[in-house]
């Protein structure tokens, strides 16, 4: 497979590939964000939902970041923000400038048959859309993946607002009832675009994470538990991820670390491959020490994805105490630990990671 804007993009799949597979010699992956002029994480958003120049910031995007000789893959994915994932449901979406938003529905507790998955409405509709418009422009240019589409719970979070922390208390029955629909819809909507997207040696390229994962596999985790005690999430979140696993060839999980109590219990669910740890500001812990409590609680082979600062991240590689089977995310972001950080910044960090793979396959 030839992609213009990745030249080692071989290599980087082989890597995956072997890290799915458990016998990954080169121990780890290395992705690595920059800010370089008007190279953004989410540069791409910024003409949501205008379909054609989205798609032109997606290649924008990737065409600057060719330089950059780390493990992302250059996916694009329709991507409108989570509010059009209420309107998957009946809900009125509102786009502004790199995301969307959804109107709560008054009453949905009360009402179930407010909501209905429709396949024919306009947020479906647009998705469908972009991803024909997509595989029919790329050209090889880069991959194409299916959309990204939240937990059941995260989108009744969306539909009802900060009531459905009540809810969770007083009508637990009722929220049970809205999940079920909700999760029938989301299974639905995640089966018909998959559809339009073909298997890629054996999986499917992920355009939030940027990766390969093989089969359908599929993402669960929810804002909404951070909040929460073991005991709401055991009762409430747990089935329900569970049920989405099971719908697919496995899950991975994105976790915010103001959930990290929730570990041990996320770490029960089956067909369980991969665990994202993404950074609360509010919260003071560095990303390797996030990763030794993680590591401690769940099983050796479950992979794990943590962010890291360049400063403790290039430390740990000339130590050699990077554990392995893990995908760690190097960014500037929110920190100020170096003063520097472009391209060729990055790419001295990835000849350092280099050597750490030569040496640990040894």
């Amino acid at each position: 497979m030839q992609i213009e804007y990745k030249p080692n993009f071989q290599d980087v799949l082989e890597r995956y590939k072997a890290l799915w597979a458990g016998g990954m010699n080169d121990r780890i992956i290395a992705r690595l964000a920059v800010r370089e002029g008007a190279v953004q994480r989410d540069a791409f958003m910024a003409n949501v939902p205008v379909i054609p120049r989205m798609f032109e910031d997606y290649l924008d995007y990737w065409r600057t970041m060719a330089r950059l000789e780390d493990d992302t893959l250059p996916v694009i994915s329709p991507s409108f923000g989570t509010g059009i994932e209420g309107g998957f449901f009946g809900s009125k979406v509102k786009y502004e400038s790199g995301t969307s938003w959804c109107e709560h529905i008054p009453n949905l507790i009360d009402h179930p048959e407010k909501i209905e998955y429709a396949p024919d409405n306009d947020s479906v509709g647009l998705m469908r859309r972009c991803v024909k418009y997509y595989r029919e422009n790329n050209n090889g240019r880069a991959l194409v993946g299916p959309p990204n589409v939240d937990c059941p719970c995260d989108i009744l979070y969306m539909l009802r607002g900060s009531e459905i922390y009540l809810d969770l208390v007083d009508r637990a029955g009722d929220v049970d009832r809205l999940l079920e629909k909700i999760a029938d819809g989301v299974k639905k909507f995640r089966d018909e675009l998959w559809e339009m997207i073909p298997l890629q040696d054996g999986g499917t390229f992920n355009g939030w994470m940027n990766w390969w994962v093989p089969g359908r596999t599929t993402m669960v985790g929810d804002d909404l538990f951070c909040s929460c005690s073991v005991d709401v999430y055991r009762r409430f979140g747990f089935p329900i991820h569970q049920q989405m696993a099971d719908a697919n060839c496995g899950a991975w999980f994105h976790l915010h670390n103001l959930g990290l109590h929730l570990v041990p219990e996320i770490a029960k669910l089956k067909n369980l491959i991969c665990l994202e740890l993404s950074e609360d500001p509010n919260v003071e812990i560095r990303g390797l020490e996030m990763l030794k409590l993680v590591r401690e609680q769940v099983r050796p082979e479950l992979v794990v994805i943590v962010a890291v600062r360049p400063e403790e991240f290039t430390e740990a590689l000339d130590s050699g105490l990077l554990p392995g089977n893990t995908i760690y995310n190097v960014c500037r972001e929110n920190y100020g630990d170096i003063e520097c950080w472009d391209v060729d910044y990055a790419n001295r960090l990835m000849g350092k990671v280099r050597k750490y793979r030569t040496k640990a396959a040894v």
